[in-house]
């Protein structure tokens, strides 16, 4: 990745780090992604020297994002692990492999939209709260000028002078 000239305007080098087949799986959610598209690799994986795990390249380019919901395949979500081809000609592999990471997937945007959710109505009973007081406010307000009104009415009128 180093000694190449400046990249294009909207082309990334990414480097996954961590369990191998992590890195793997995680290189293939990448390849699916509406909007990325991958250019080079992945290259890779190397052992890194300093940490355990493995280091993965892939270099992509960010695309205008599909105005339509892209159609996911489970056959083409995720990555087998590359070091095993017995496992990556395994179509019933990669549709467990790539079912278990989109069951996760759903999973986390579950549970970020139920905190969206809780957010949203605690919000909404806030401005709830806030009105309630309002139109409290606004409802003393209004038997003040009524009682205004009332004792104004009440008071004796000046006499006219002689």
């Amino acid at each position: 990745m180093t000694g190449q000239g400046p990249l294009a305007p909207g082309v990334v080098q990414v480097r996954l780090n961590g369990d191998q087949d992590d890195a793997a799986a995680m290189a293939g959610v990448l390849a699916a992604v509406p909007g990325l598209e991958v250019l080079t690799g992945p290259d890779g994986p190397y052992p890194n020297r300093r940490s355990p795990g493995h280091r993965l390249y892939l270099t992509v380019r960010l695309t205008p994002a599909a105005t339509t919901e892209p159609e996911i395949s489970p056959m083409t979500t995720s990555a087998p692990p590359p070091n095993d081809p017995e496992l990556a000609a395994d179509p019933d592999y990669r549709q467990a492999a790539a079912e278990d990471w989109w069951g996760r997937v759903a999973d986390y945007y579950a549970d970020q939209q139920a905190e969206v959710d809780e957010e949203a109505c605690a919000l909404a009973a806030q401005d709830a709260e806030l009105d309630a007081r309002e139109m409290d406010a606004q409802h003393k307000d209004a038997l003040a000028e009524n009682a205004a009104r009332e004792a104004e009415a009440e008071a004796p009128e000046p006499e006219a002078g002689p």
